[in-house]
């Protein structure tokens, strides 16, 4: 489904990534190890459009997206939950989510769908779907945030370290949920490695 080939990205002068390889195939879990700073928000956010490789391409469902645009890749049905959440605190949980589905938009049948699911999926943000999305825990905004993302109806998503903090009442369960219900779709994650010698 994604082939990563002979990437290298960088910031100003210097590269972060370096020659990278990766295939992530349909129906199964990808998972990217490495500390802190070791380039994973990078490799993610060049996948989903936002940085420019300086060199390597990428290949997403038979077709390369290295220097595609974001929207592009999105339609196309690749969805990246950024780390750090993003979203709008002072509108609703139920709004929020609503704002991933932004590129079927007019379908409102289909976009009502893919809400229900969102809230199969995350039942804790259910009841709070008129609440403001600031007022909500960190877990919970984090369950959002991955909800918002698979509104797109992605064949991939890159939940990356979205999946930090999310507890019992969100992930692993709810993404298990989705993965089981639409076992021929992708996900690819990152694991926080530990360094050695520390606990």
């Amino acid at each position: 489904m994604m082939t990563i080939t002979d990437l290298s990205v960088g910031y100003g002068a210097g590269d972060v990534l370096h020659s990278v390889d990766i295939t992530a195939a349909s129906g199964e879990l990808t998972v990217i190890p490495g500390a802190n700073g070791s380039g994973k928000s990078t490799l993610f956010r060049t996948v989903s459009g936002l940085l420019r490789p300086s060199s390597g391409r990428v290949e997403f469902d038979g077709e390369e997206i290295t220097r595609s645009r974001s929207a592009a890749i999105v339609r196309r049905g690749l969805a990246h939950c950024p780390e750090g959440r993003h979203l709008f605190p002072r509108m609703s949980v139920e709004k929020n989510l609503t704002l991933g589905a932004y590129v079927g938009r007019r379908d409102r049948a289909r976009v009502r769908t893919l809400l229900e699911r969102s809230y199969e999926l995350f039942p804790a943000l259910r009841d709070k779907s008129h609440q403001s999305a600031g007022s909500l825990s960190g877990g919970q905004q984090q369950m959002v945030a991955i909800g918002r993302a698979l509104m797109s109806d992605p064949k991939m998503l890159i939940p990356g370290r979205a999946l930090d903090g999310v507890g019992a009442a969100g992930h692993p369960a709810g993404l298990r949920r989705h993965r089981r219900d639409q076992p021929e779709k992708a996900s690819v994650c990152s694991s926080r490695s530990r360094t050695p010698g520390r606990p």
